[in-house]
């Protein structure tokens, strides 16, 4: 298909029927076919039907200017300047329906344009190859054109807005979060769509992508359960999401949560559930300190809950003052090796679980090949570990977030 119409593939015969077509009854048929079918509850709105009646005006003016050979499709231009497309995107009108609008207007214009080029034909004007060939492949090339300028500059716009609203919501949570909204709380309840009544939960979710961290996010108040939710936009690549909760949440009912989180693709942080405004902030703060800990250290696991890593959130706060801390605490033993790696290992297991058996039933192993491993583990340790287990244990959590020396 050709990008750009030739004046002499249009004959004499379909320019001069173009050229007498009164474009006026046909944009008002169409304004009202297009209100009827897609829009029936926007027909009363005459700001909403003068932009579309605009849009439909320059429409049709500029296929019937294809016809004549005036204008090529190279030099069509956006309908009424979009201002009808900007306005749909602010009403949250999809493209779909918009392109169903555009189908049915070319479903009319060909009807008007058929039979006026039949009767034509009949008159001896010219051929129906001559009103109908060339003239139907301009026209539908022009619909795909113009659909093309419309979709994009409707993405664009719905872009924009989403961002504004994002920013809004963003800083009037920021305000709220630090203390500084002078708004009362009812009203930036019905801003935000969200009550700060009940417990909520912060779940945050890393990605860059947009579209996969809002897909991710969808429908999971519907999924754990939740009364209402509240999500924004954190930083370049973090979401935060609060579920709210209308009472205290058991410990299977928490355990249901983290269940259906985990089958999100992305990282996920969980905070700790909290109630009112107190809890809204502090469950926030949570999963903030896990987004900033797997920073640190890339191999935390796919989800992570904040009670699972507040140790280590707190005495990582000075990375060099742990490095020593572990370097102090642990001697020998923070030393390279899979043979050291499956001593701290196994000596964290029996300190978190208080028996070696139950250590043993943890990681898989025969009791007696736990007993050999904490043995090795005693004599690399610069002092006893049963006058310092709290020191060892938190030790041995932060040698294994860290890592390597």
């Amino acid at each position: 298909m050709q990008q750009g119409n030739d004046d002499r593939a249009i004959s004499p015969a379909a320019r001069a029927l173009a050229a007498r077509t009164d474009p006026t009854d046909l944009v008002d048929s169409t304004v009202q076919a297009i209100c009827a079918e897609v829009w029936p509850e926007q027909a009363a709105d005459p700001v909403f039907v003068a932009a579309l009646r605009s849009s439909t005006d320059d429409n049709v003016r500029a296929a019937l200017g294809l016809l004549t050979g005036e204008l090529t499709l190279s030099q069509i231009r956006p309908p009424a300047e979009f201002a009808f497309t900007d306005l749909a995107a602010q009403l949250g009108i999809s493209v779909s329906e918009i392109e169903s609008a555009y189908w049915i207007a070319l479903r009319r214009f060909w009807r008007l344009w058929f039979e006026m080029a039949t009767a034509a034909a009949a008159a001896g004007e010219g051929t129906i190859e001559e009103f109908l060939g060339t003239p139907t492949e301009l026209v539908i090339q022009f619909l795909i054109d113009v659909l093309k300028l419309v979709v994009a500059r409707h993405d664009a716009v719905l872009e924009t807005i989403r961002r504004t609203r994002d920013d809004e919501r963003r800083a009037l949570v920021l305000q709220l979060v630090e203390g500084g909204s002078s708004l009362p709380l009812d009203d930036v309840e019905r801003t935000l769509g969200y009550r700060f009544t009940g417990v909520h939960l912060a779940v945050a979710v890393q990605s860059l992508e947009r579209s996969r961290a809002e897909q991710a996010l969808a429908g999971l108040a519907e999924r754990t359960g939740a009364a209402g939710s509240l999500q924004v936009l954190h930083g370049a690549d973090v979401w935060i999401c609060w579920l709210r909760f209308a009472g205290p949440l058991s410990v299977d009912r928490l355990a249901e949560v983290t269940t259906a989180l985990g089958t999100l693709d992305l990282p996920v942080g969980l905070g700790e559930p909290g109630s009112g405004l107190d809890g809204f902030r502090r469950t926030r703060q949570d999963v903030l300190s896990v987004v900033t800990l797997r920073r640190r250290c890339p191999g935390l696991g796919h989800l992570v809950r904040f009670h699972e890593v507040s140790l280590e959130v707190v005495l990582l706060g000075d990375e060099p003052a742990a490095r020593r801390f572990i370097a102090d605490e642990l001697g020998e033993l923070n030393g390279p090796g899979e043979r050291n790696e499956r001593a701290r290992e196994t000596l964290l297991a029996w300190l978190s679980t208080g028996s070696s058996a139950r250590a043993a039933t943890r990681l898989w192993l025969h009791e007696n090949t736990i007993r050999m491993r904490i043995g090795q583990a005693e004599k690399l340790l610069p002092r006893d570990v049963r006058e310092r287990r709290a020191e060892v244990m938190a030790a041995l959590r932060m040698r294994a977030v860290l890592g390597e020396p």
